[in-house]
């Protein structure tokens, strides 16, 4: 409310410095009624935010452990990537199995052997 009044007073002494000298008395009563039928809006609006802003933060809380168990997985899965290529990628055959076996299989549901 305090913000909004001291906003109120810059706008009046800016429009009343522009407007001529004969509308000022009108426009600044004109502005006042504005003002006064604006304020509880403005209000409620606030009262609106600062009652969502721990929802926002419980959301935003709960957003970032899920994309941090995520990328935990994305890293996962990226370096046993590379190092199953690494290792194994030039082999072929039994020798090649044996190495995907050993360093391809993460989990059952997201093996990267080729050709099991």
């Amino acid at each position: 409310m305090k913000a909004a009044s001291i906003m109120f007073v810059c706008f009046m002494l800016t429009v009343t410095t522009a407007a001529p000298a004969r509308e000022s008395p009108r426009l600044f009563g004109s502005l006042a009624k504005a003002f006064s039928s604006t304020v509880p809006l403005i209000s409620k609006n606030f009262e609106e935010l600062s009652n969502t802003v721990p929802l926002l933060t419980g959301f935003m809380k709960s957003y970032a452990e899920v994309m941090g168990e995520n990328l935990d997985k994305i890293a996962s899965t990226f370096g046993s990537t590379l190092t199953c290529d690494l290792e194994c990628g030039a082999l072929e055959g039994d020798k090649k199995i044996e190495c995907e076996l050993k360093f391809c299989v993460e989990d059952i549901g997201t093996s990267t052997i080729r050709d099991i």
